[in-house]
Formats: structure tokens, C-alpha cells, sequence
């Protein structure tokens, strides 16, 4: 895959996430390590 194919793969993987994320709100969980020194 070309560099474009890529970032527009990662973009549409990234609207659905985000659309996903919109319409469920009670289904989303934080996974990133917010607070390093917490």
C-alpha cells in the first residue's frame, strides 16, 4: 500500500470509530493511560 492508501485507510478507520463512538456513548472505555503519575 502507497503512503496516501494508508493515512485514507487510517482516516475512514478512524470516522467509524468516532461515528461509533457518537451513537453508543455508554459503550466507549478510555484505554490510554491518562494520567501517568496517578
Amino acid at each position: 500500500l502507497s503512503d496516501e492508501a494508508v493515512r485514507e485507510n487510517t482516516r475512514r478507520m478512524s470516522a467509524y470509530v468516532e461515528e461509533y463512538i457518537r451513537e453508543n456513548p455508554s459503550e466507549w472505555l478510555w484505554i490510554h493511560r491518562r494520567w501517568k503519575r496517578a
